[in-house]
């Protein structure tokens, strides 16, 4: 039987997301600085009043100077800074679509993105353009199209990036009409796409999740709504979590600017900056992944830190144990972790944890209620549909759920019912109380430091190596943490070793795909008759090895 949001059903406004973010493209807005570089505040900050303007001037030169199409694809590929924000609402503004990539990737791995997005045009952090140049030889795409993004807008250092054949700085883009106006969207036109958030697939390469005007705007609504209680202090957020992340997006480019609130930007993260951001600028609210509450529990940095200033803590993107929680908790002055549950393809959050009559006494290990205006329902194996505390595969139902998949109609079917249901490929149960909680993953993804990565992705790059015959990649607790570890089979005569296949990935896929959870050799890789990895019998010999060490570093 479907469960209902225990909350009343909201009014989810009927618009585009620019004219729900600011109203209007000349509605009054505060000149008071909202964006602020962590490191540089006096400096480098922007006003709400600047998002908007600034945003117009991009949406415009887009328009005009680029040549692109409404739906045409941009992919910006840089770490936060504060014109972040800019720079995606003017994309969306524009009528062009948003993608914006790891800037941690390898060329390989971006040029798979810049591909299955049909990207036109690159943002790229000044560091990254060798990548970018890279990824573009292999994707054909013209180097005119990629830009050079940062904050050094007053004064960029064009020199370091002369000698690149590459289109020049993003604000080059930028229209000097002061009067532009989006578009303002009918009813019919809200599930128009507006951003592809990629999200790693259990089979196969990730995916470009298609984000539209009404799930961003139903999704932020939800959220903020959730949140009764007017706060007897004046909010002070941190952006340490990448803002591309649909959680970074929903948190810092949304959210944070409707609600009117300051936020300190991280062009880096860097947990003793971090605890400094959090001391110096006085940060009330944390929005974390599970590494950064378990470096509250164990860096010895924490104790020497004032966090006397924070009111309230967040934690999603994966799971978080309760003695990880309870431990963290006691670096703060009677703060709890509140824990939520989404996935990229719900836009961020589905059911989450807040401060409100609903959790006056929250509970251990659950990820709260559903949202507003959603519906959740446990599947078994056969498609019965379970009861209260029954485990099954959690599927959900909302405004926020996403259109599809980009470009692959058959993920998108296997994922979305016709009827609207999406298949979260997690297993969870519901309590007397209406209380959810996540207890699996029938989905095979290893999530690590905050990140997903898929399996196949990563037998698929071990497999080309000409000396690995067969390969069987999962994840292994470490931690409130998981790394991949790969199961390989050499080929014949072959006499290759873990430092060499360690140096091959560390040259083609980012840090946090690394084979940090180790590399077994053995003879075979468990299959089932249609070939398909029995990762569960991996996991099973994982588990044996831990417990035959009784020490993780043993098997490293």
């Amino acid at each position: 039987m479907p469960f209902d949001s225990p909350f009343p059903e909201i009014n989810i406004p009927e618009v585009d997301l620019l004219t729900w973010l600011f109203e209007s493209p000349d509605a009054p807005l505060s000149k008071e600085p909202i964006y602020l570089d962590s490191i540089n505040p006096e400096e480098k900050h922007i006003s709400l009043h600047e998002y908007r303007s600034l945003a117009r001037r991009v949406a415009s030169g887009i328009q005009t100077k680029l040549g692109l199409q409404p739906q045409d694809k941009l992919l910006v590929f840089s770490s936060n800074n504060i014109y972040f924000p800019v720079l995606l609402m003017g994309i969306v503004g524009s009528e062009c679509v948003f993608t914006g990539a790891n800037p941690t990737f390898t060329a390989r791995e971006l040029a798979y993105q810049i591909k299955d997005a049909h990207a036109k045009v690159l943002f790229v952090a000044p560091d990254a353009v060798p990548t970018a140049l890279e990824a573009a030889k292999v994707t054909g795409l013209d180097t005119r199209k990629i830009f050079v993004f940062d904050d050094n807008i007053k004064n960029p250092n064009r020199s370091a990036w002369a000698q690149y054949p590459i289109g020049g700085y993003w604000t080059d883009i930028l229209s000097e009409r002061e009067d532009f106006r989006w578009r303002q969207l009918s009813k019919n036109e809200l599930n128009t796409t507006v951003a592809i958030n990629y999200s790693s697939g259990t089979t196969g390469m990730p995916k470009g999740v298609e984000i539209t005007h009404k799930n961003f705007v139903s999704n932020a609504t939800q959220s903020i709504t959730m949140d009764e209680d007017v706060p007897d202090y004046t909010p002070v957020n941190l952006a340490a979590i990448p803002m591309y992340h649909a959680y970074g997006m929903a948190a810092f480019v949304l959210q944070s600017a409707k609600q009117g609130i300051k936020v300190y930007v991280m062009p880096k993260f860097d947990f003793v900056e971090y605890l400094k951001c959090i001391e110096k600028y006085r940060v009330t609210s944390i929005a974390a992944v599970p590494p950064i509450i378990v470096a509250f529990a164990k860096h010895p940095a924490v104790d020497k830190t004032d966090l006397s200033s924070v009111k309230s803590i967040g934690c999603g993107a994966a799971p978080l144990s309760a003695e990880t929680a309870i431990a963290a908790e006691a670096k703060f002055n009677n703060v709890r972790i509140l824990q939520g549950y989404g996935l990229s393809e719900v836009t961020c959050a589905v059911i989450v944890q807040r401060e409100n009559k609903l959790n006056v006494n929250p509970k251990r290990g659950t990820v709260g209620h559903i949202a507003p205006n959603c519906r959740a329902k446990l599947v078994d194996a056969d498609g019965k549909e379970l009861g209260r505390n029954q485990p099954g595969e959690l599927w959900v139902r909302g405004p926020n759920v996403m259109k599809g998949y980009y470009n692959k109609p058959e993920a998108t079917a296997d994922t979305i019912t016709p009827d609207g249901w999406l298949k979260t490929g997690d297993v969870a149960y519901v309590d007397d109380e209406g209380l959810w909680y996540i207890v699996d993953r029938k989905k095979e993804l290893i999530k690590t430091s905050g990140y997903q990565v898929a399996p196949a992705e990563l037998e698929a790059v071990l497999l080309e190596h000409p000396d690995v015959a067969d390969v069987g990649v999962i994840g292994i607790k470490w931690a409130d943490n998981e790394r991949p570890r790969a199961y390989i089979v050499r080929n014949a005569g072959s006499k290759v070793t873990s430092e060499d296949i360690k140096k091959y990935m560390s040259k083609v896929v980012s840090s946090y795909k690394q084979l940090t959870g180790g590399i077994v050799w053995v003879d075979e890789i468990p299959k089932n008759p249609s070939g398909k990895i029995l990762r569960k019998l991996l996991r099973e010999r994982a588990a044996k090895e831990v417990i035959d060490t009784g020490d993780h570093k043993a098997k490293l």
